[in-house]
């Protein structure tokens, strides 16, 4: 992507820090900012067509990750502010796709589909009970250390 696109994204990523609050999202220190975007961008004087482009130029080197999106007109949009983009990881973004890799998305899926699996469940309490039922039934048949008594 061109320096003058990226010359505008660090713009828009220091408008971000300067209205920015120190907060903690599930027990983790972040920058938070909260607010709306489109308000702050056209403030900057620059032009739509970039619009797009800045924001997600700047998800993808890891600037910024978006926690939620806002309504048009009612909701604020919340981003963690990360770091200051760099020129050089800007430049790579040129021979990335725009879009997200279909791995990653697939990926993605299969965590979400795998957290309503298990829902509430504690895995690893589960097994150690799952453990503890074992063990007790082993006492009852005999079984120590994997051998049978009866020998």
């Amino acid at each position: 992507m061109s320096t003058s696109i990226f010359n505008h994204a660090v713009k828009v990523y220091e408008a971000m820090v300067k209205e920015a609050k120190r907060t903690k999202l599930d027990g983790v220190p972040v920058r938070l900012y909260e607010g709306k975007v489109t308000y702050l961008y056209h403030s900057l004087g620059l032009s739509q067509t970039y619009y797009g482009t800045i924001f997600h130029g700047l998800q993808q080197v890891g600037s910024i990750t978006k926690v939620n999106r806002g309504g048009r007109g009612t909701a604020p949009t919340s981003y963690v502010l990360h770091r200051k983009p760099t020129l050089d990881e800007w430049k790579k973004l040129a021979t990335k796709p725009l879009t997200r890799p279909r791995d990653f998305a697939i990926l993605s899926q299969q965590v979400e589909n795998l957290a309503q699996l298990i829902g509430g469940i504690d895995i690893g309490e589960a097994l150690a009970h799952f453990e503890q039922r074992i063990q007790r039934v082993e006492e009852k048949v005999g079984i120590i250390n994997g051998e049978s008594q009866n020998n």
